[in-house]
C-alpha cells in the first residue's frame, strides 16, 4: 500500500471517529434533557426559586437544540411587567439558564461517564412577549460550543 493510499484511509479513519464522538455527545445530551426534565418535574429544581420564578411551579421551562457543534438553550417563565424593571431582570433569567446547563452536565456525566464543556457563545438572547396588560412571557436563548473532556 502506497503512502498516499495510507494517508488517505488513515484521513477517513479519523473523519470517522470524529464523526462517532459528535453522534455519542450529541446523543448523550439529548438523554440528559430527558433526565433533567424528568428531575425538573419529579423535585421542582433550583429553577423555580428566587424572586424571578416565585409562585410559579410548573411553569418554567426549557430545551435544547443542536446544529453543528452548538448547543442552543431555549427558556420560557412568566412575569409580570413591575418585576422587568429591576436591574436584575436579565441576570435572574442568565442564571436559569445556567441552572438548565449544569443540571444537564450533570445528566451527561451520569449517563456517558464523562464530563462535557460548554461555553458560552455570544450573549444571551431576551425577549419579552406581553399575554396581557400585567403580565408578559420571557424566552432566552443562549448558545453554547460542545467540547468533551476525553
Amino acid at each position: 500500500m502506497s503512502e498516499e493510499n495510507k494517508a488517505e484511509k488513515n484521513s477517513d479513519y479519523e473523519q470517522l471517529k470524529h464523526s462517532n464522538k459528535k453522534l455519542f455527545v450529541l446523543s448523550n445530551l439529548a438523554s440528559a434533557l430527558n433526565a433533567a426534565k424528568k428531575e425538573y418535574d419529579e423535585i421542582d429544581i433550583e429553577l423555580n426559586k428566587g424572586d424571578l420564578h416565585k409562585d410559579r411551579e410548573g411553569m418554567v421551562g426549557f430545551n435544547i437544540f443542536f446544529v453543528d457543534t452548538k448547543m442552543i438553550v431555549k427558556y420560557h417563565t412568566p412575569i409580570r411587567f413591575d418585576e422587568i424593571k429591576t436591574a436584575k431582570f436579565e441576570a435572574e433569567v442568565e442564571d436559569g439558564i445556567d441552572d438548565v446547563v449544569k443540571v444537564l452536565k450533570k445528566h451527561y456525566k451520569q449517563i456517558s461517564g464523562k464530563s462535557v464543556e460548554l461555553t458560552k457563545d455570544g450573549e444571551v438572547d431576551v425577549t419579552l412577549e406581553a399575554a396581557s396588560l400585567k403580565n408578559a412571557w420571557v424566552t432566552a436563548k443562549q448558545i453554547y460550543n460542545i467540547d468533551t473532556a476525553d
